[in-house]
């Protein structure tokens, strides 16, 4: 069900954080960081391939030490991320993503 279907593995995620939030000895030890198959952002044209940033073969829930992350956002390691991130997928553009991300799940 998560993989064909974004929505189910969003509300899903929407829970486990909500969980994590309610839970005093998680919820400033870990973060989420989910990514899916179908991942498209909102506002963004469906041959965006900014899409390509949140998007795996298959579901994934990365459980991130909240500490370390915030560390990296006090030293500044973490500000130019996105913006990299979208230069190099529009630099690569959406039909050779596609392509590859095609050529990824058929092996």
């Amino acid at each position: 069900e998560f993989v064909q279907n974004f929505a189910t593995f969003h509300e899903f995620v929407e829970l486990f954080e909500e969980e994590i939030e309610n839970n005093d000895e998680l919820c400033d030890e870990v973060m989420l960081a989910a990514f899916h198959p179908k991942h498209e952002w909102a506002g963004l044209e469906s041959h965006n391939p900014v899409h390509f940033d949140k998007r795996a073969p298959v579901p994934v829930i990365n459980l991130l030490r909240t500490k370390q992350v915030d560390k990296y956002i006090e030293q500044g390691r973490t500000l130019d991320i996105l913006p990299r991130n979208e230069q190099t997928l529009n630099t690569l553009g959406f039909p050779y993503l596609q392509k590859l991300y095609q050529d990824i799940m058929s092996s």
